[in-house]
């Protein structure tokens, strides 16, 4: 049902229809796109009904409009001769400006005397015509400050009253690029961002921007996250299920389908979607989203896996951080350092790191986690790195092991002067394991033992 057709079918019961106004996809789109109020344009969500409805308006039709400019035009056009040939009051529902609305109601008013033309062409014209002149009164950022704002908008670095000001922007920019459908996304997701309520009114804009560009997959994969984030999960899937049909060879379908179904708990058909997401383009979130599958399912060390791999391909991904401190949390962090040493030993050094990044991730002042991460640089010859970790090490305890370990990277790094005396550091504390280890070290620059 739409607006259109509830008041239509009113207006019928009154015996008081002048004409109707049926709309394309494209111009439902833009409607509800362009609502100020926000409300949903239910027509694409009803098509049977509104397919019915246009056949039955249809009978009576005899001007098509291809754009919302164009009826304008119509009624501007067919006014006088419809006021002529109708005894009818000229009633109606007219959204818009205060301006157009005042204009039709003067115009209704006028027709019950008979009007000249000249006061049609006066009154609809200043209404209706004037109404679509672009709006310059307010000067506009310039284009790289407008992609830097809204790249800061997707990071949540900006306030509210910022937001607003983009906002206010960005609709300047579709006023003057209507047909331009990146900016109704932008639009849509600086609506979300703001506040989630704000869902119902960016949807409209995600459908106009796939309409106005059917290939425009970016648009797809944005709504159904917002969809889903937004518990909607009907669409989600719905919409969810046509991106895989449209774009079968783009992992971010498969990986936005298996976000779906991670959110309706159907964990071993999103893990599905997600290896194929992975297999067709590696990316962070399908990853992310799997681990929270393995993770629901208390496959945790599959979860761990993927969490950490996601970490490992943006170490500034914040899900994939709160999520692999979780799995962390819940495996034990000396649990998960061995398993690192074991992985280290069979020669996966990849896995072995991404565990140790993971349990220093949960636990920074991990003494032994530190140490191994620091061990791990040392087996790659990544001897500053290493030094790092044991330096770390050292600062939350002072140890033979851990001054031994500064020596051992200081001599790699052919710092003779600060490896003897981080050797000498070392026999200051209780024999760990490492005298043996120091005493060999310091003999390789020729000084015996004491």
């Amino acid at each position: 049902m739409s607006y259109t057709e509830l008041e239509y079918k009113y207006a019928v019961t009154k015996k008081k229809p002048l004409f109707a106004i049926v709309l394309d996809n494209g111009m439902i789109y833009q409607k509800a796109a362009n609502d100020p109020k926000g409300q949903y344009i239910e027509e694409g969500e009803n098509k049977l009904k509104y397919e019915q409805f246009k056949k039955e308006v249809g009978r009576r039709i005899y001007k098509i409009a291809k754009n919302t400019a164009e009826v304008a035009g119509h009624i501007y056009s067919e006014l006088y001769e419809i006021l002529n040939t109708q005894s009818a009051e000229l009633t109606g529902w007219v959204r818009g400006t205060t301006k157009v609305v005042n204009a039709i109601k003067e115009v209704s008013s006028d027709s019950q005397e008979g009007m000249k033309k000249d006061r049609v062409d006066t009154v609809v014209k200043d209404g209706l015509i004037n109404n679509y002149k672009e709006d310059n009164s307010e000067k506009l950022i310039g284009l790289d400050e407008y992609e830097e704002h809204c790249a800061a908008v997707n990071q949540e670095k900006v306030s509210e009253e910022e937001k607003q000001k983009l906002l206010e922007e960005v609709n300047h920019r579709i006023r003057k690029s209507p047909q331009d459908p990146q900016l109704y996304v932008e639009r849509a997701e600086l609506l979300v961002s703001m506040d989630m309520s704000n869902l119902q009114r960016a949807i409209p804009d995600y459908l106009y921007a796939i309409f106005l560009n059917p290939e425009y997959s970016l648009a797809y994969y944005d709504m159904i996250q917002r969809l889903t984030q937004g518990q909607d999960y009907v669409r989600a899937m719905r919409y969810a299920e046509e991106t895989c049909r449209l774009f079968p060879k783009e992992g971010n379908a498969y990986g936005c389908r298996a976000y779906v179904k991670c959110a309706k708990t159907l964990y071993k058909d999103s893990i599905e979607d997600c290896d194929k997401a992975i297999q067709l383009a590696s990316n962070r979130w399908f990853y992310n989203t799997r681990g929270r599958c393995y993770r629901k399912l208390n496959k945790l060390n599959e979860a761990l896996e993927d969490f950490a791999e996601a970490h490992r391909m943006d170490p500034k991904y914040l899900p994939a951080i709160d999520n692999l401190k979780s799995v962390v949390g819940k495996l034990g962090i000396s649990n998960v350092i061995d398993m690192a040493v074991g992985a280290k030993a069979k020669g996966d050094f990849e896995k072995a790191k991404k565990y140790l990044e993971g349990a220093i991730l949960a636990e920074p002042e991990n003494e032994y986690g530190l140490q191994e991460l620091g061990g791990w640089y040392y087996d790659k010859r990544k001897f500053y790195n290493a030094l790092e970790y044991w330096k770390k090490a050292l600062k939350i305890k002072s140890s033979c092991k851990n001054y031994y370990l500064c020596a051992a990277a200081y001599s790699a790094l052919n710092d003779s002067k600060r490896a003897l005396e981080y050797c000498s550091l070392a026999l200051e504390y209780p024999d760990d394991g490492c005298y043996s280890a120091v005493y060999e070290l310091m003999a390789g620059y020729n000084i015996k033992k004491p």
